[in-house]
This record gives C-alpha cells, structure tokens and sequence, in this order.
C-alpha cells in the first residue's frame, strides 16, 4: 500500500508539472531551451491517460529523483 501510494503521488507531481508547463508562455519556455518542455509534457499525458498501460515506477522514480533536481530554471538558490 505505501509502495502504490508512493508511486501515485510521484506520478500526480508529473502531471502537475505537465499542467504547470503546458501554462507557461511559449516566450518563457523560448528562453529556457535547456528545460525539456516537449518531454515534460509527453510523460505526463502517459501518466494522465495511460498510467496502466506505459508507465514504468523506475522511470517516475528516476525523473522526479535525479532529472528534475538537475534543471535550473526551477531552483530558487
């Protein structure tokens, strides 16, 4: 049960961050060519549509721990 619910919350906070991103201005995402915008938005539509089916618990896990930490536009150092 801890291990499900884990794995739920991880993949909700993609999809959060796929909403987050598809609300971005174009002109914003423009000057942050470094980010992953068109990968961002593509696994939270897997994750939102077809959770069942394509999503891979090691990948969520591996995204949210070690990728998304590496993308600067979001730190607030």
């Amino acid at each position: 049960m801890n291990d499900e619910l884990i794995q739920h919350s991880g993949s909700m906070l993609i999809i959060r961050l796929r909403e987050v991103a598809n609300r971005l201005p174009q002109e914003f995402r423009d000057e942050h060519p470094e980010v992953p915008w068109r990968s961002i938005i593509g696994m939270g539509n897997i994750l939102a549509h077809e959770y069942a089916i394509r999503a891979d618990p090691d990948t969520v896990w591996n995204t949210l721990a070690i990728e998304f930490p590496k993308l600067e536009v979001f730190r607030n150092d």
